[in-house]
């Protein structure tokens, strides 16, 4: 049986001792709220990515709108929120683009949406999060900076290097299909 270790805001530490062939094992997990991360498309074709002062490093990154989901809140209304928050935009079009569920040592569910019909309205940022701006770039663009590794993780990257080339072969992802799912 897991027995929990720590338990903090966005996160959870366990440990589980089990028997294996080799004796008792004792095994370490971590659990990570879940999170979400939105794709702003530009009525222009353009990918919009938010300029964040990270208060670990005080360095400046491009990066994707994200969040994490409060408790009894759907995944969905946290996008929204999430891209009211940091870039005071709303939007018409709403679609689930894939959900990566990660499960391990470290376990954790992220849900992709793309947005188009974009609207202007007042960004609200949490204390914590110091937004500097913002970038619109190419589909090409990001596909340059993603196989840079300037988007963080590997999710990131195969998420907008996909992206990337559905908007490039047919100027928008399949917007009609369920989301795709990736798992560890």
């Amino acid at each position: 049986m897991e027995k929990v270790r720590f338990e903090g805001k966005f996160l959870s530490v366990t440990t589980e001792t089990r028997q294996t062939p080799k004796g008792t094992a004792c095994f370490e997990r971590v659990y990570v709220r879940g999170g979400v991360t939105v794709i702003v498309i530009t009525s222009e074709g353009t990918l919009r990515f938010i300029r964040e002062r990270l208060w670990t490093t005080q360095q400046v990154v491009t990066k994707m709108v994200t969040g994490f989901i409060e408790d009894n809140e759907k995944s969905l209304t946290a996008a929204k929120r999430e891209l009211q928050e940091e870039l005071g935009l709303t939007a018409d079009v709403w679609q689930e683009y894939l959900c990566s569920n990660v499960q391990g040592s470290i376990n954790r569910v992220r849900h992709y949406f793309i947005v188009r019909g974009l609207h202007q309205g007042e960004a609200t940022p949490e204390d914590m999060e110091h937004i500097e701006g913002y970038v619109d770039l190419t589909p090409e663009s990001v596909r340059r900076l993603a196989l840079d590794g300037s988007f963080g993780t590997s999710e990131s990257a195969y998420v907008l290097l996909r992206l990337a080339e559905e908007l490039s072969k047919q100027g928008s992802p399949t917007l009609s299909t369920p989301p795709s799912k990736l798992s560890s």
